[in-house]
């Protein structure tokens, strides 16, 4: 069988009309891992689902939200993600230790 076990590639149509009933969509290909959510709300997210390289534990890091970030914004934004993955580090854990070093800076400012 595939490696993409017969998914679609996602496309606009697809999310723009998702429930929040329905389960994830994934892309295949070379945008495997990226995902979409709608919550019970109706609002749709774009993630992108990975096994950490440092962790081994599977991750799941958020990209945006639909119309928002587009489906090509979502794209870009992974093939970035997945290029540091690929230098063994995990995007997850940067993306969270630059959040807390500008929640710092901003604490410090506020200090003076």
């Amino acid at each position: 069988m595939p490696a993409d076990k017969g998914n679609k590639a996602l496309s606009f149509r697809a999310i723009e009309v998702m429930k929040p009933s329905d389960s994830d969509k994934a892309d295949n290909g070379v945008n495997r891992g990226l995902r979409v959510t709608c919550g019970k709300t109706g609002k749709k997210t774009f993630f992108y689902r990975y096994t950490s390289p440092v962790t081994n534990k599977l991750i799941q890091i958020s990209l945006g939200v639909f119309p928002a970030v587009s489906l090509e914004q979502a794209r870009i934004k992974l093939r970035e993600l997945k290029l540091i993955r690929q230098q063994g580090r995990c995007p997850a854990t940067e993306a969270r230790a630059a959040a807390f070093e500008l929640k710092q800076q901003i604490k410090n400012e506020s200090a003076l």
